[in-house]
């Protein structure tokens, strides 16, 4: 059988392997040397095989890495309790004894570990919390990758400049967005008061009647400068206004005729044009407000609901201050 000696671990290989079974390093790596003449050690794929005496490890897992342990009778690890996956029945987990504890400690290790002893399998994997798959790092992820891949110098810049450049102002407007439209919640208030005002002018159009103006008593023509403000932020123009307006005026009439309670989210479409015509007008504020370090009250109070709003909509609390930290640095730049 031909023989491969691996590049990293020095030792003989099956070159038909895809990955040494030592050491894990890919056998068609190519050697990396700094300038220091360090050799860099190559990452390890996805399903290597590593050979550890008579056991085995099986690096495995898309996402989140895990090691998938195949142990010998009498062959043992030790490891935190805290990245155990699973583990068969026979595998016989101990907690190792603490008369070593002080040193683990001093190590950087925890104080209990739990030992491992075959035949057996189980499975390790350390993930830990709050190192969640964000679209941030999703995007270095891609960029490393590219970096480090067997390309052409031609592909690899095309590549990158599309992630460095293109996708990253791609995302910078979803982020915007985002943050904004989060924002936006914090003022239902002049949502609201957008919506019923709408509603007066756009039911006294499609009855072709007056708006009694709510301060004064006077009945006024109703506003098409006013609702076109709205609707074109839905591009909603022209002769499509007329069916637009008589949609929402029947479609609210039959949810209040059922008892459903109405405002500003009852009829996407009017809820979304709202939305639109607050975020145009809050983008400024909201720019000040995400950057400032130092806010006053009623500013704490409207950061403090756009966060709320993000955690509702799907967001954890880690890459909600990931994204805030972000889009300060890169977003808003005076």
């Amino acid at each position: 059988m031909t023989t491969y000696i691996c590049r990293y671990c020095r030792q003989p290989s099956d070159p038909n392997s895809p990955t040494c079974p030592l050491c894990g390093a890919p056998v068609d790596i190519r050697s990396v040397v700094s300038d220091s003449g360090w050799v860099e050690q190559p990452p390890i794929r996805d399903m290597a095989r590593l050979q550890l005496g008579q056991s085995h490890c099986q690096i495995a897992g898309t996402t989140v890495p895990a090691a998938e342990f195949t142990l010998a009778p009498e062959d043992w690890i030790y490891f935190s309790h805290h990245v155990l996956l699973w583990t068969e029945p026979q595998t016989r987990l101990t907690n190792m004894p603490l008369k070593g504890a002080w040193n683990r400690k001093m190590a950087g290790l925890p104080l209990i570990m739990v030992e491992a002893r075959g035949p057996g399998h189980l499975a390790l994997s350390d993930n830990h919390a709050g190192n969640c798959i964000n679209p941030i790092n999703v995007r270095e992820a891609l960029i490393n990758m590219v970096k480090e891949a067997d390309l052409p110098d031609d592909t690899r810049k095309q590549y990158l400049e599309f992630l460095q450049d293109t996708l990253h102002k791609e995302y910078l407007e979803i982020l915007e967005k985002e943050i904004t439209r989060a924002f936006v919640y914090s003022y239902q208030e002049q949502a609201e008061a957008l919506f019923q005002n709408y509603l007066d002018h756009a039911e006294a159009y499609v009855n072709k009647s007056k708006v009694k103006d709510r301060n004064t008593k006077e009945e006024l023509a109703p506003d098409e400068g006013f609702m076109k403000s709205i609707e074109e932020q839905i591009a909603i123009i022209g002769s499509a206004a007329d069916g637009f307006r008589q949609e929402v005026i029947a479609y609210l009439w039959a949810a209040n005729r059922h008892g459903e309670k109405i405002d500003y989210r009852s009829y996407e479409p009017l809820k979304e044009a709202i939305e639109k015509k607050l975020i145009t007008s809050v983008r400024d504020l909201s720019r000040v407000i995400t950057k400032s370090r130092m806010r006053d009250e009623e500013q704490s109070e409207k950061y403090d609901a756009m966060v709320k709003n993000l955690l509702e909509h799907g967001y954890c609390p880690s890459c909600v201050d990931v994204v805030l930290k972000y889009a300060a640095n890169n977003l808003w730049k005076d």
